[in-house]
C-alpha cells in the first residue's frame, strides 16, 4: 500500500527557513507610526497575532532561522503590542473590527489575548521596562476578564457541558497559560473546568459538534488548544480525545492537505493547508507523520503560512522527522508510523458520511442532515456531494450555505406550492457507496456507481410524491480565467464575475461540458448558472467573494426519474 517516506518529508531546517521567509515578507504591512499590521488601509485586530511569529523566530536557536537574535524584531515586536494595549478599553476588551471597517462589538480577543500573551512570555525580559510594565497591564485585564466571563458561563449554564465551544475551550487553554505566566492560580479552576467538558462534548467519531454537526475547520480550534494545554502541562490527560479528532482529521482532509467542506457545516471550502491544530496533533506518532505531511504540502504548494498556529508548532516540535523520533539502529533512521491521510487508497465511514480516496479521486457523500439553525454563524446543511481530483483540486462542492435553494443536493416543489430543499434525515446506504436523503417522504438517493483512474459515475435516484418537481443541485468550482466549453453550440466561454446562462429543456443527446482538465457528460434536461455567491457569515453584508461561487447545474427529476453524470479527466493528468 502506497504512502509518503521520510523523502517525502522537509528537513528541520527548511522549514524554518520558509517560515522566516513568509514572516519576513509581512514586514512591509506594518505601519511604524501606529504599530499596525494593515492590509491595504484596513485593519484587524487579530493583524497583530504575527507577534508571536516574529517573537518564535527572535527567540528559538534553529538551523534555517536566520532571523534568530536579529535586534530589529523586537521593535517591532514592541510596537505591535503598544498598538493592543492602546486599542484596549478600561476593562481590558477590545473593538472587534475587521479589515472592512466593520465593527462586531468589544470583546476579550480569544486569539490576540493569547498571542500576545505568549510574546510576553518570550521576549518580555527584552522590552523596556515601561513598555513591559504597561503590557503586563494589559494583559492582567484582559485574562481577569476572561476568567470572570469563563465562570458567569459556567454558573448559567445548568448543563455545564452546553457552555462548550471553540472559543471557551480556547480562553480556557489560554486563561491556563496565563495563570502561570501572570501568577494567578486561582484562574485554573475555571480553565480545568472547561477543559474538561470539552473531552466530554467530543463526539465519537473526533469532532466537537457545533450547530448540530460536524465542521472541519472549527475542529481544528479545540484541537489546537488542547495541544497547547497539553504542552503547558495541563493536569488533565487530553491524549484519547487527541487521538480521536486525528482519525476524524486523516479522512477529511483532501490529498492536498485542505480540508474536507463537505461535512463542514460552518465554513466553505479553502484550497490551502492550515497549520491549526498541529500542535495536538503532534502529541501522536501518527500525527507527528500527518503534520509533516501538510507542511511538506503546504511548502510544495508555496502556501505562504506565516500564522502564529505554526509558531506555537515550532515551538515544541521539530518538522525533521529523524530529530523527534528515536532511530532503528545507529545509522538509519526510524520511518514514520503509517497514517490513513497518506493512504493512496481507502474507503472510510464516519460523521454520517462516506469518503472514498482511490485513483487520484476523492468523493465525500455525506447523510449528515441536520434542522436549519438561526445564527449566521450555521449553515443549512444542504449540498452532500463533493468531488476532488488530483489534476484540478475540488470539481464538486464547496460547502453550504443559507436560504438559497440553489446550492442544496436535493430540492422539492410540491404541488400545493411548498418548497424542501434542506434534508430532514440521511443515512448511508449499507453495502453500496450511496446515501439517502429524505424530506419528509420524498427521498433521493445518490449513489457513485463507477470510479476508476479515468472517471467517476454518480446516478440520482428520487422518490416522490404525485405532483412534486424535484431537482439535482450540483455546484461546480470554475476557475475564473479559464474557458468553459459547452457541446450544446460549441461555445467556449470565458469565466469571470459575469454571469452566464445555460439552459435546455429537454432533448436526450449527451450534453458536454468542459473546464480545466475535467468535463462533465449527461442527458437531458438542465441548466447552469454562474456565479452563484454563497451567504458569507464573516461580511457584515453576507457578502461572499468569487473565489467562493460555484455554477450550478440543476438536473430536473420528472416523476421519479433517474439522472446520472459522469466526471472524466484527461489521460495526461491520471
Amino acid at each position: 500500500m502506497e504512502r509518503k517516506t521520510m523523502q517525502d518529508r522537509p528537513a528541520g531546517a527548511d522549514v524554518w527557513r520558509w517560515f522566516a521567509d513568509n514572516v519576513e515578507a509581512e514586514f512591509g504591512k506594518m505601519d511604524l507610526e501606529t504599530g499596525r499590521f494593515m492590509e491595504g488601509q484596513g485593519w484587524a485586530v487579530t493583524n497583530q497575532d504575527i507577534m508571536l511569529c516574529l517573537a518564535v523566530l527572535y527567540s528559538a536557536s534553529a538551523d534555517g532561522n536566520r532571523l534568530y537574535r536579529d535586534g530589529s524584531l523586537i521593535e517591532r515586536i514592541g510596537l505591535a503590542g503598544d498598538a493592543l494595549r492602546r486599542f484596549q478599553y478600561p476593562d481590558g476588551k477590545v473593538e472587534f473590527v475587521k479589515v472592512d471597517g466593520s465593527k462586531w462589538g468589544p470583546i476579550y480577543m480569544p486569539w490576540s489575548m493569547y498571542h500576545w500573551l505568549e510574546t510576553y512570555r518570550l521576549i518580555g525580559g527584552e522590552l523596556s521596562p515601561g513598555r513591559q510594565a504597561d503590557w503586563r497591564d494589559g494583559l492582567e485585564l484582559a485574562f481577569a476578564g476572561i476568567d470572570r466571563e469563563m465562570r458567569e458561563s459556567l454558573d448559567k449554564h445548568s448543563e455545564k457541558i452546553s457552555a462548550v465551544h471553540n472559543i471557551p475551550t480556547w480562553n480556557a487553554m489560554a486563561l491556563h497559560r496565563a495563570a502561570n505566566v501572570l501568577g494567578h492560580a486561582d484562574w485554573k479552576k475555571a480553565a480545568e473546568t472547561m477543559i474538561g467538558l470539552t473531552l466530554e462534548a467530543q463526539h465519537e467519531d473526533g469532532y466537537w459538534p457545533e450547530h448540530h454537526g460536524p465542521t472541519t475547520l472549527y475542529n481544528l480550534v479545540y484541537v489546537h488548544a488542547l495541544g497547547l494545554y497539553a504542552r503547558h502541562g495541563g493536569a488533565i490527560d487530553v491524549t484519547a480525545a487527541l487521538d480521536k479528532a486525528l482519525g476524524f482529521h486523516e479522512r477529511f482532509t483532501y490529498p492536498d492537505g485542505s480540508r474536507v467542506e463537505t461535512v463542514d457545516g460552518r465554513t466553505k471550502y479553502d484550497s490551502h493547508p492550515s497549520p491549526m491544530g498541529l500542535t495536538g496533533l503532534t502529541l501522536l506518532p501518527r500525527g507527528e507523520a500527518y503534520a509533516a505531511s501538510l507542511i511538506g504540502l503546504a511548502m510544495k504548494r508555496d502556501v505562504r503560512w506565516k500564522m502564529p498556529h505554526l509558531a506555537d508548532l515550532l515551538q515544541y516540535w521539530s518538522p525533521d522527522w529523524a530529530a523527534c523520533q528515536p532511530s532503528l539502529s545507529d545509522d538509519m533512521p526510524s520511518e514514520p508510523p503509517p497514517t490513513l491521510f497518506d493512504r493512496a487508497t481507502f474507503e472510510e465511514v464516519s460523521a454520517r458520511s462516506l469518503a472514498v480516496k482511490q485513483d487520484g479521486w476523492y468523493v465525500c457523500l455525506s447523510a449528515f442532515a441536520a434542522p436549519c439553525v438561526e445564527s449566521r454563524w450555521g449553515q443549512d446543511r444542504q449540498s452532500f456531494v463533493g468531488v476532488w481530483h488530483r489534476s484540478s483540486g475540488l470539481i464538486v462542492g464547496g460547502g453550504n450555505s443559507k436560504n438559497q435553494p440553489e446550492w442544496s443536493t436535493f430540492e422539492v416543489r410540491s404541488a400545493d406550492g411548498s418548497q424542501a430543499y434542506v434534508p430532514d434525515a440521511g443515512e448511508i446506504c449499507e453495502g453500496s457507496r450511496a446515501i439517502r436523503l429524505a424530506c419528509g417522504s420524498r427521498a433521493l438517493t445518490v449513489r457513485l456507481d463507477r470510479l476508476s483512474a479515468e472517471e467517476a459515475l454518480f446516478a440520482f435516484a428520487a422518490d416522490l410524491d404525485e405532483g412534486d418537481e424535484g431537482y439535482v443541485h450540483l455546484p461546480l468550482r470554475l476557475k475564473p480565467g479559464v474557458p468553459l466549453l459547452t457541446s450544446d453550440d460549441g461555445q467556449t466561454l470565458g469565466v469571470s464575475d459575469s454571469p452566464i446562462r445555460l439552459a435546455e429543456r429537454d432533448g436526450e443527446s449527451v450534453r458536454r461540458l468542459a473546464h480545466d482538465s475535467w468535463e462533465l457528460l449527461f442527458e437531458g434536461a438542465y441548466s447552469l448558472d454562474w456565479p452563484s455567491h454563497p451567504f458569507n457569515p464573516y461580511a457584515e453584508d453576507g457578502r461572499a467573494e468569487l473565489r467562493e461561487a460555484v455554477a450550478v447545474l440543476t438536473l430536473p427529476l420528472g416523476g421519479n426519474a433517474a439522472r446520472s453524470i459522469t466526471i472524466r479527466v484527461s489521460p495526461a493528468s491520471v
